[in-house]
């Protein structure tokens, strides 16, 4: 199998809550024990993916709008409070979820996805066909768009993108399963050569990562590109304050539809409480992340709104398997059972997100429920710590952050009570984001950062299962293990890499489902991710804006964005 290098540090964004419960440990714990327990929850499965077609598709994707709920209001900009900030703007480096979130704001890809599994529509290509081995992908490419800098796009600055991509050490891993080379065949037409039939290419050609920019650009910039983009899309980044703002402006010759605004700044703001202060008190106009706790109150603000979108992003806990208490198997199932998903969901999530006990979302293809099913158990849990030799009071360190996903610090103090109560003395190693990502991707096992660890906590998907699963859980003997690649579990678990390059490897979607549900019930079997739930995005936002496009996967456009 070939080496498959360097997963992001993400494709990451979220939000954390306000007061929900004040006492910590087992403060917490006692309170969600005190609170009625709730039904099972159904998850439903999602609907077949069409297997990859030579076919144009649709020439606009529905969006995932705010409605409107006011009259036309005098605006030309509109501020944004989002979780975090980015680390760069160059999309063929090493990427975090905020990166990848923010980058359709200046670039755009060959296809865009609309949200529903298997459905894309014309960006930059405006058709596109698969030979019948399903190994050649042919574009025909735009005419008459050019980059921000006045220079042309074609199928040479095409080409120029790939052989970047794939040689650069950070972006290799996201093309290289896809992507072995791409020729141009004439001015606006590119083919793509795949390694071999993949089940997921278009997933990835439609990724928020799989971008163009300028290659004039580079030349000009070179490293300074990551504060410099300029690609073809509906906006230009004119300013960057790092801890402040980022201010886009509108790019006057766009090729398509929109912006319907001149200037869209992005604050980042990774505490939850300051994002909800901001909206209410008019600072921002749009944020991401409102805490459960703030959401009823919020709808009832006159002049804000609420809306809470599908996610294909699951929270879990990452284990830590270089060290030898999470390389354990019966350590590692025991804490999925220590995990009470529905207390959490019910007392601290009010609902809006769902009980998981599996690595893919039910917004996924493929999507089962996977064997062994951890419910709550915390007897059991105790037996298999017996089984397994961990002693009473034995330390557990959960790293984590405070607002990057949704929910992230009381969840973690949740968690800290039931790890508590069978036996373990928890530790919640609390981090700032740049921080977080550094330790989980940026350095090896031997970092002594990394071995104080135990489990990280965090959330992730992807609108294809199996990149999901490639990205933080293909191993390849170690070599995709941090810092050259993103698998921050340090597992080598040789069967889930076969499954993953069958999955890939099927293009049918009844003959695809097999290895997807074989993945499942290995990653459940191997307990390799601690579950907890499936996530959704709550947006906050004024009642006049309007157009802001949120899809599943967690990434947002802004350039229908606007206000009524």
């Amino acid at each position: 199998m070939e080496i498959l290098r360097n997963l992001r540090a993400g494709l990451r964004s979220g939000g954390n809550f306000r007061q929900i419960l004040e006492r910590r440990q087992w403060g917490i714990w006692g309170a969600l024990l005190a609170i009625a327990v709730v039904a099972d929850a159904c998850a439903p499965v999602s609907a077949p993916v069409p297997a990859p077609t030579a076919a144009s598709a649709p020439t606009e994707a529905p969006a995932t709008v705010a409605a409107p709920t006011t009259a036309p209001q005098e605006q030309s900009r509109i501020t944004f409070g989002a979780g975090g900030e980015p680390t760069t703007l160059d999309p063929h480096i090493q990427l975090t979820g905020v990166d990848e979130a923010l980058l359709k704001t200046v670039y755009d890809g060959l296809i865009d996805w609309t949200g529903k599994p298997g459905e894309y529509v014309p960006a930059l290509a405006t058709e596109w066909s698969v030979s019948p081995d399903g190994l050649k992908w042919t574009f025909k490419l735009r005419e008459g768009v050019k980059f921000s800098d006045g220079t042309d796009f074609d199928a040479e600055a095409v080409k120029f993108n790939v052989d970047r991509a794939l040689a650069s050490e950070g972006a290799a891993w996201r093309w290289e399963p896809f992507v072995k080379s791409v020729r141009v065949v004439d001015k606006y037409t590119v083919e793509f050569t795949s390694p071999k039939p993949h089940a997921g290419f278009l997933d990835h050609i439609s990724w928020g990562s799989t971008v163009f920019h300028s290659p004039a650009a580079l030349e000009k910039y070179g490293d300074d590109l990551k504060r410099n983009p300029v690609g073809t899309g509906p906006f230009t980044l004119e300013e960057w304050k790092p801890g402040e703002f980022l201010r886009f402006k509108r790019n006057p010759n766009y090729w398509r539809e929109g912006p319907n605004i001149d200037e869209l700044i992005v604050r980042p703001i990774p505490d939850y409480s300051a994002r909800v202060l901001a909206l209410e008190s008019g600072d921002v106009d749009v944020i991401q992340g409102v805490g459960v706790v703030d959401v009823e109150r919020l709808k009832n603000t006159d002049g804000l709104k609420v809306e809470v979108f599908p996610s294909v992003r699951n929270m879990y806990l990452i284990p830590n398997m270089s060290k030898e208490l999470m390389a354990k198997k019966e350590v590692r199932q025991a804490l999925n059972y220590a995990v009470d998903r529905e207390a959490i969901v019910k007392n601290i999530m009010a609902g809006v997100t769902r009980p998981s006990n599996n690595y893919f979302s039910s917004n996924n293809f493929g999507f089962i429920n996977p064997t062994p099913s951890y419910t709550y158990d915390p007897e059991k849990a105790k037996e298999l710590l017996q089984q397994a030799g961990v002693a009473p009071g034995t330390k557990l360190t959960i790293m984590s952050t405070d607002g990057r996903y949704y929910g992230d610090r009381i969840v973690a103090e949740a968690l800290q009570g039931m790890f508590n109560a069978v036996g373990f003395d928890t530790e919640i190693w609390q981090l700032e984001w740049p921080t977080y990502a550094q330790y989980m991707w940026g350095v090896g096992s031997d970092d002594p950062n990394v071995q104080r660890r135990d489990m990280a906590l965090t959330d992730y998907g992807a609108q294809d299962p199996v990149f999901a699963t490639f990205a933080e859980l293909f191993s390849d003997g170690g070599k995709n293990w941090p810092p050259k690649g993103g698998n921050a579990t340090y597992n080598d678990t040789p069967e889930l890499d076969k499954l993953i390059d069958e999955a890939w490897a099927t293009l049918d979607p009844e003959e695809r489902k097999k290895p997807l549900a074989d993945m499942q019930n290995l990653m459940a079997e191997e307990a390799l991710r601690i579950f907890i739930m499936e996530q959704s995005q709550v947006y906050g936002s004024k009642d006049g804006v309007t157009g802001f496009v949120v899809l599943p996967n967690n990434q947002w456009s802004w350039r229908l964005a606007g206000w009524q």
